[in-house]
């Protein structure tokens, strides 16, 4: 079902130390992540800061284009589409992340009523064959078998954490920290995001606009789903940035 959401995905296809991909790889990812995105949104902008990236993504999106500093782009493009928003609900994701979503109805119904925000669990994919093998971002977390798309149970490592204990609304828990909370990716409610403040923070400024940001902000009450596959991203670079672990995992299949 398509919602009235806006989606906001901020794209720089130049030279950056946030770079792990070829340019082309990039573009591909960004494909990628619309089309997953199109799935539940109305409509989806793309924030750019050169003309060479406004004239490829324009294929792929609507695009803003603005005049700033690539690695402060997120944070510039977010706080010019706090005053263009109409759409209730605001879904924000890096620009290489394919976005899966269930129970969509129970998730959007904890935005309408709470000053919070939900981010996704986020995994990068160690490999496709013999059947999609997935694992956290953390260094060190066990893989997670998807035997023939069936979705298993979680394996946490030691740095993910049992949300048993935690308070929990609905069918989400609030985690503590704001790099628990972290997921690349997240969703509020229109009038939550117009009072953010979005940081062109000098240390992990792209971390920032993905999730601190919203995490840091008074009163706000970070949430991620009990079970990690109602709310998802893989990182699609993730396999760049971890060539030496799915080495290691390809060695002993």
């Amino acid at each position: 079902m398509i919602r009235k959401i806006l989606a906001l995905i901020p794209f720089f296809g130049g030279e950056s130390s946030a770079a792990h991909s070829p340019r082309d790889s990039r573009l591909a990812y960004l494909r990628e992540t619309v089309i997953s995105i199109e799935a539940f949104a109305e409509r989806i902008v793309v924030g750019v800061c050169t003309a060479q990236d406004a004239n490829d993504v324009g294929d792929i999106a609507s695009t803003v284009r603005l005049e700033c500093n690539p690695i402060h782009l997120p944070a510039y493009f977010l706080a010019r589409m706090q005053q263009a928003s109409v759409e209730p609900f605001i879904f924000y994701s890096e620009a290489d992340q394919r976005v899966y979503i269930s129970r969509r109805s129970e998730i959007f119904g904890l935005l309408d009523r709470s000053t919070c925000y939900i981010s996704p669990h986020r995994f990068y994919q160690l490999a496709a064959v013999p059947e999609e093998v997935l694992s956290y971002h953390t260094p060190g977390a066990p893989a997670l078998d998807l035997v023939n798309n069936q979705r298993t149970p979680m394996f946490r490592s030691h740095q993910e954490i049992d949300p048993t204990g935690l308070p929990q609304v609905g069918c989400c828990y609030t985690p503590p920290t704001k790099e628990l909370a972290f997921g690349g990716a997240w969703m509020c409610a229109r009038e939550v995001f117009k009072q953010l403040v979005f940081q062109r923070a000098a240390r992990l400024p792209i971390e920032h606009s993905s999730g601190f940001d919203l995490f840091n902000h008074p009163g706000m009450v970070a949430l991620k789903t009990v079970n990690p596959f109602d709310l998802f991203v893989i990182h699609l670079s993730g396999r760049d940035m971890h060539r030496r672990a799915i080495a290691k995992y390809i060695s002993v299949l």
